[in-house]
């Protein structure tokens, strides 16, 4: 069978996603078994993940494969909560306001997973539209084997005529994990500003 023949057929049985081929140029047949095992590998370990597309104003993200289901391996607890943007709109894949708090001030978002998570990526969008203020967020984990571990602490200055959209996207080693916790202050002057997160994902 042509090289090239035998690597479009495999790329249909392995049922890739679109947008992923294998590369079908100068592929003997021997290269080509070798990828298509690395694809084998590649998607019998991310079976249990599912594609994600997420959209922001201005932005489309897509994510593959490699996106956990917040909702269905943890449980949230959120310190305030606004009427009609629960913390549960932050973290589904359809698209929503996300979460707002219902008080000014400090507030903690946290999840806490049914079993331990190994995460590699945690993604974070945040939007203010109206006030410009100054907020600082610290991320935090923690496992069975240690104390809250801190992973990052950032500030961004928001201006409804410029920054109104904060998005982070970290890479990380987070081994264990059983909690996850997100602390924001709103406004680092103290204002009446609420805090929000947008959008929540993980990896």
């Amino acid at each position: 069978m042509d090289p090239i023949y035998y690597v479009e057929a495999l790329q249909r049985a392995l049922e890739l996603p679109s947008g992923q081929h294998l590369k079908m140029t100068c592929m003997t047949l021997d290269e080509a078994d070798e990828r298509a095992n690395q694809f084998l590998r590649i998607r019998d370990a991310h079976r249990e993940f599912r594609t994600l597309e997420i959209k922001t104003d201005g932005m489309d993200i897509v994510i593959r494969n490699l996106v956990l289901d917040v909702g269905s391996c943890c449980s949230l607890e959120v310190s305030s909560e606004e009427d009609g943007y629960p913390i549960e709109a932050a973290v589904q894949p359809e698209a929503s306001a996300g979460w707002r708090a219902a008080v000014p001030g400090t507030q903690t978002v946290r999840l806490i997973f049914d079993e331990p998570q190994n995460i590699r990526r945690i993604w974070l969008v945040f939007e203010e539209l109206e006030n410009t203020r100054t907020q600082e967020f610290v991320l935090r984990s923690h496992s069975d084997k240690g104390n809250f571990r801190e992973i990052v602490r950032q500030q961004w200055n928001f201006s409804p005529s410029g920054s109104v959209q904060e998005i982070e996207d970290y890479a990380v080693e987070l081994f264990d994990v059983k909690v996850l916790e997100i602390v924001i202050v709103p406004d680092k002057n103290g204002g009446e500003a609420r805090a929000s997160l947008r959008r929540l994902r993980l990896a």
